[in-house]
């Protein structure tokens, strides 16, 4: 029945849910905005024929450092790194995995599909190949069969597809043959 400062808040998560949950909702009480992350594959490329094999590297999903989703011509005037969960989905043709992680996460083989907010319920703002959006939102497509989008995600790749138009990161004209 009284008030309390957004460190009480903060402590109060800290001393009940750890370091790791503090530390990420301090990024959300701290900065203005949505953060916006990109999610892209990483795979060792085949080895070409007659060259020394070479160790290929784990395959992977980077998730480059969220940054502050802003409109075109508009910069941050203090930018500042956000500590958040990034959920994916992903596959390839004959299997589909979840999984959440920060920088990079590990995956078995390598997948030709990546949802970077996965059942949508990330609170961020996805960086999209237009390409893949096209056909994880074409249910003729293989993509679209394997990843099943879900009606949320489907809703949110659009919402991303039209922030990125807001943020000049795409045109109108390609969002529009997504559509």
């Amino acid at each position: 029945w009284g008030n309390a400062t957004a460190n009480d808040f903060l402590g109060e998560l800290r001393a009940q849910l750890g370091d790791q949950v503090a530390d990420m909702m301090q990024t959300y009480v701290d900065r203005p905005g949505v953060p916006v992350v990109s999610a892209r594959i990483e795979c060792s490329p085949p080895p070409r024929p007659g060259a020394t094999p070479v160790r290929a590297e784990t395959p992977r999903i980077v998730i480059d450092e969220p940054r502050r989703a802003l409109p075109a011509g508009v910069t941050d005037p203090a930018p500042a790194p956000w500590h958040i969960p990034v959920c994916v989905r992903y596959g390839d043709a004959t299997h589909a995995e979840r999984a959440c992680g920060a920088g990079s996460i590990a995956v078995t083989s390598c997948p030709t599909w990546v949802i970077p907010n996965a059942d949508a319920t990330g609170y961020y703002r996805s960086v999209l190949d237009d390409k893949q959006a096209r056909r994880l939102l074409d249910a003729r497509s293989p993509v679209a069969r394997m990843a099943h989008p879900t009606s949320a995600e489907r809703r949110m790749t659009f919402s991303d597809l039209r922030a990125m138009v807001d943020r000049a990161e795409l045109g109108i004209d390609v969002v529009l043959a997504a559509i």
